[in-house]
């Protein structure tokens, strides 16, 4: 028999990847693995693989969120960002500073952000329209259109952007350097052996060279090659593959995942940068911003206000709350997580964040974990109650692999829905969606009018949900496969903290100071 691993990880992304490291802090003497594909080079068109959600150098990180649990997720994960950095040699985080803005019509959003800051700790700035753009120079006068009403939170320590990218490799080799084996290929199929109570990992290599993407159809003439990569077998095997969590991989079970596409908008300043130094965009913080086409304001509060009572009511039953505010505890708004308890009936397949960068820079994606995700690890699913209420996220200037520095802007809001595993690589493959875009660059440029001056360019990513809004970390056959999936747009820069519960859940060590049912399969 081939060797048995203690646990093998499949997927090695944002949450996989963490997951992977934490089992060597856990079991420092278990024989472990994980399986991690390369990222496609090339044209995404012409890949025939996975996609994942670390393919990206710019994710919002910040402990300010509506909701405890996320917070506190967040501000683990972010606490630990330097020594990752220094055991690995690999830097990937950016305290550039998070800003959160809202107008009166979101003054529940607002306060529920400062309730759960002012529970876990979090040191924040209150700041008018004056004081924003005074502070940064790029965003409108007080004295513009709409700006009198704004409202904003704003974090300057333990805050503002991860290159998820460069985090996985760091956490990839950090693993390398523990023994872990990392297996550069991608699972078909994860089993159960009832003869020898082993869990059974196929790889896409294990199959024909002539045919890698998929295992031999019952039906098939092509025979297995003799280089072929035996499965890998395990005691324990925790599954982390965000958009790519099909039955195959889960023994059968169907992990509730509502998988939703997504386009991104790109400003390219990397000029402008050099030719309007007052501006600082430089200086520029990582953004939220939630925004409301709704004219009413009075019933868009007034719905807001409703949904935040429900995810706090959510919140205490299920004890997160209670554990998240404790004085240890506190990549995505109030809003999203209170859509996603409205919208849980409709929630069923899988995915997370990806994209196609039409643009000369390195290849665009989120998809995989994040995925949640980790995902766009800012905007979430907004109120869409009491007419349309949305939110939209905004990096500061990033250099990507073309060596051009690039704005990000994205949501969590179009219903782009992707029901099917085809439909997910479709996506990621596929051309933007034109309204995303519309959008999306009319708020950048409500958000800073210099950039009219800019090249826009897309890509296309996608966001994994859960039922109850938060990573599902659960047995799908008891005490042998684990799930670790669903980012809800959030996951990025979260992923190392929900990865170290997903070790601890699997090492029958869970971590007592949360409410492990919180991450139960629904």
């Amino acid at each position: 028999m081939e060797d048995v691993y203690d646990v093998v990880v499949v997927g090695g992304g944002v949450i996989g990847s963490a997951c992977a490291r934490h089992l060597t802090l856990i079991q420092p003497d278990a024989k472990l693995a994980v399986v991690a594909p390369e990222e496609p080079t090339g044209s995404y068109a012409e890949h025939n693989g996975m996609f994942a959600s670390h393919y990206d150098e710019g994710r919002v990180t910040r402990i300010l969120d509506p909701n405890p649990v996320w917070a506190r997720l967040a501000k683990h994960s972010i606490a630990r960002y330097r020594d990752l950095e220094a055991e690995s040699g690999i830097p990937f985080y950016h305290e550039a500073g998070y800003v959160c803005i809202g107008s009166e019509q979101h003054s529940a959003y607002l306060e529920r952000v400062q309730a759960v800051a002012d529970a876990a700790s979090v040191t924040y700035d209150r700041l008018d329209a004056a004081q924003l753009h005074a502070r940064f120079p790029a965003m409108p006068p007080a004295d513009a259109p709409g700006q009198q009403a704004l409202r904003a939170l704003a974090q300057t320590k333990d805050a503002g952007h991860i290159s998820p990218r460069k985090m996985v490799q760091a956490q990839l080799r950090v693993c390398e350097q523990h023994g872990v084996h990392v297996v550069r290929d991608y699972a078909t199929s994860v089993s159960f052996d009832a003869d020898t109570n082993l869990a059974v990992v196929h790889l896409a290599s294990s199959y024909s060279t002539t045919s890698p993407s998929s295992p031999p159809s019952s039906s098939s003439t092509t025979a297995t090659t003799a280089t072929a990569t035996p499965p890998l077998r395990a005691r324990k095997v925790v599954v982390a593959t965000g958009a790519f969590t099909t039955r195959e991989l889960t023994d059968g079970v169907q992990v509730p995942l509502d998988v939703e596409g997504r386009t991104v908008v790109f400003a390219d300043v990397t000029d402008m940068m050099q030719t309007a130094p007052d501006l600082q965009l430089d200086r520029l913080p990582s953004v939220i911003k939630a925004i409301s086409s709704n004219a009413d304001a009075k019933t868009e509060a007034e719905a807001t206000k409703e949904k935040c009572d429900a995810q706090a009511s959510h919140d205490t039953s299920t004890g997160a709350a209670t554990k998240a505010s404790n004085a240890d505890n506190a990549d995505e708004t109030s809003a999203r997580k209170q859509q996603q308890q409205q919208q849980a009936s409709e929630q069923a397949t899988a995915a997370s964040q990806g994209g196609n960068s039409s643009t000369g820079m390195d290849s665009e994606q989120a998809g995989g974990n994040d995925d949640d995700g980790d995902g766009n690890d800012g905007g979430g699913k907004g109120a869409r109650g009491a007419g349309p209420c949305y939110d939209m996220y905004c990096l500061p200037p990033v250099k990507y692999g073309d060596g051009r520095w690039y704005i990000k802007i994205g949501t969590g809001d179009f219903p782009n829905k992707l029901p099917t595993l085809a439909d997910v690589v479709a996506w990621f493959k596929g051309p933007p969606s034109k309204p995303d875009v519309a959008m999306l660059t009319r708020e950048l440029l409500a958000l800073y009018p210099p950039l009219t001056a800019c090249t826009m360019t897309t890509a296309n990513c996608v966001l994994t949900y859960t039922p109850h809004g938060y990573p599902v970390i659960d047995w799908v056959r008891s005490g042998v496969i684990a799930v670790a999936a669903g980012g809800n747009g959030a996951a990025a820069k979260s992923g190392d903290e929900i990865g170290r519960l997903a070790a601890c859940f699997v090492s029958g060590q869970p971590d007592p100071t949360y409410d492990m049912a919180t991450f139960a399969l629904p």
